[in-house]
């Protein structure tokens, strides 16, 4: 359905209307080329050449058949109806009006075998531009074609992402994939005529047009539409498909790229998420309001707007601090203090990553330095992105950061979550490993909240384990939190590693934290993260 209308739309050089028009004029313009020859005398006199007017017309508007045709009646009027002179009105020899009828239609012929070839290149021509070449799939330059007079009212549009399209052209090469790629896309063409339109806009991308019925319905539709276990010469195929749905009010702005930007960046927000679809509500406010976020962060950065505070680890024995956490703050002069939970995720999905942990090195090893020369000899634990992890660059950074400022390696602790380290867990273990050799100690933060355990975590070069703060909130409320803590606490020490309980709020939390043999803490029990100098006059000097 879809292929018709699109071959049609691109091969056609005039409309219905127009053939009609030149169609009449053509048929008027043969017996006013008879009346002109009978008028000047007959067919011996040269007016006779004006019929290839109308000859020539045929074949260039209506091709092969429509050349020939109009030759053939040409020849046929200025031949046995056609006196060789009208005066005497005599007749003319059947040789020569034959003859006279075999050159026009030859010349009928040729004008139209010429169009029509110019046609068939034109539209081989408009179909290498109209159709991607590897798939067979109409691709976005197609999008007008498609869209052209859909129906009036709300239309649905689709991005569907094959999240694992590398995977498959790794095993199976490219010539499967794209056999695949055909393969869902006749799936979606061929349903119903809710469909409008479906294009490829991308290696690993459909665009699809469907008439609106509900968000949520339309994404349910596209997924039973596609069949996410095929088979390429007998081998079974899984496609992991993301899709973003977007509402269009106005049918006629489907057959503008810009339409689709949504609904792409709704797939990927999908493909992230490891969810199936994700629809439009509240998410192109937040999207806008992530860009211009980061957008304020860049400017605050090189304004230096940015700051440390640090919270104290305390041994809870004691009382007193053995290190401290570094944490960001942003105060923004128009909107205020950003909470970090929601600028840094979208800072980690940017260079400016790179360049904020340099700061955040260059800062805290500063502090430790203020904090030898005041007497304080505590530790700082500084917060390491994934993103930092694989960069080749940053343990020379780091390293040179730290020699350039004689900061004693020991004093220095890296943070990383456990999923970071799970993205890929030999490129990990190798920087980690060259960091513990000179000398600075890991802690995994956040520990619990993912999905590796302690044995896992065993081959990596860790120091300390923080216990995620969920976990501590609901000591008091959940008899199985006792137990998962307290074998947490029980199998850390026994592998050697010291375990802080982070997010410890209230007396209740440090007395069962005792009871379970834990020994250090961190939360605002014994203090909030606080500026430097406060550090300095306070909580480091006990």
């Amino acid at each position: 359905m879809h292929e018709d209308k699109l071959t049609n739309w691109s091969t056609r050089t005039v409309t219905m209307n127009r053939k009609i028009i030149y169609g009449l004029a053509i048929a008027l313009m043969l017996p006013l080329v008879y009346w002109i020859v009978y008028a000047t005398g007959g067919i011996k006199y040269v007016y006779s050449h004006s019929m290839y007017i109308p000859i020539l017309l045929a074949g260039i508007f209506f091709g092969l058949k429509g050349g020939i045709l109009t030759a053939m009646v040409a020849g046929i009027i200025l031949g046995p109806l056609m006196p060789l002179e009208t005066l005497t009105n005599e007749s003319q020899p059947v040789f020569n009006w034959v003859f006279r009828l075999l050159v026009f239609m030859g010349t009928g012929a040729l004008s139209g075998y010429g169009i029509d070839r110019l046609k068939k290149s034109n539209r081989k021509a408009r179909r290498m531009v109209l159709y991607n070449a590897e798939t067979n799939i109409p691709n976005t330059n197609a999008i007008r074609a498609l869209c052209n007079n859909l129906p009036k009212g709300p239309k649905t549009i689709a991005t569907v992402l094959i999240s694992n399209h590398q995977d498959i052209i790794d095993a199976l090469g490219t010539d499967a994939y794209n056999k695949i790629l055909h393969t869902l896309y006749m799936e979606i063409k061929n349903a119903p005529s809710t469909v409008h339109a479906v294009v490829q806009s991308d290696t690993h991308k459909l665009w699809v047009v469907k008439s609106h019925q509900h968000l949520e319905e339309d994404a349910r539709i596209l997924l039973s539409l596609i069949n996410h276990k095929c088979f390429i010469e007998e081998t079974p195929i899984y496609l992991d498909v993301s899709l973003g749905v977007n509402l269009i009010k106005d049918a006629d702005a489907c057959d503008t790229l810009e339409t689709y930007r949504i609904s792409d960046s709704l797939a990927r927000d999908a493909q992230k998420q490891n969810l199936p679809y994700v629809i439009k509500d509240e998410y192109l406010d937040r999207r806008k309001s992530d860009y211009d976020l980061v957008s304020r962060f860049g400017e605050s950065f090189f304004n230096e707007e940015l700051s440390l505070a640090f919270q104290t680890q305390v041994n809870m024995n004691t009382g007193k601090p053995f290190a401290v956490e570094a944490l960001l703050r942003w105060d923004h002069p128009k909107i205020g203090s950003v909470s970090p939970s929601r600028f840094i995720p979208l800072i980690e999905e940017t260079k400016l990553i790179h360049h904020l942990t340099n700061w955040v090195l260059e800062n805290a090893f500063k502090a430790i330095n203020a904090l030898m020369a005041n007497d304080c000899d505590i530790d700082i634990a500084i917060n390491i992105s994934a993103k930092n992890l694989y960069d080749p660059e940053f343990y020379e950074r780091t390293v040179s950061l730290m020699d350039s400022q004689k900061v004693n390696p020991e004093k220095v602790v890296l943070e990383i979550t456990e999923s970071a380290l799970m993205v890929d867990p030999d490129k990990c273990k190798i920087i980690l490993d060259k960091f513990a050799s000179k000398g600075l100690r890991i802690a995994i933060d956040d520990f619990g909240a993912g999905y590796s355990s302690l044995a896992y975590l065993s081959r990596f070069p860790i120091h300390t384990i923080k216990i995620d703060k969920y976990f501590i909130s609901q000591l008091n409320k959940e008899d199985s939190m006792v137990r998962i803590v307290k074998s947490t606490i029980d199998l850390a020490r026994d592998l050697g590693y010291e375990v802080i309980a982070e997010g410890v709020e209230t007396k209740e939390n440090v007395r069962v934290l005792k009871e379970l043999d834990g020994l250090y803490a961190q939360g605002f029990y014994y203090s909030e993260p606080v500026s430097l100098e406060q550090l300095l006059r306070t909580a480091v000097k006990k």
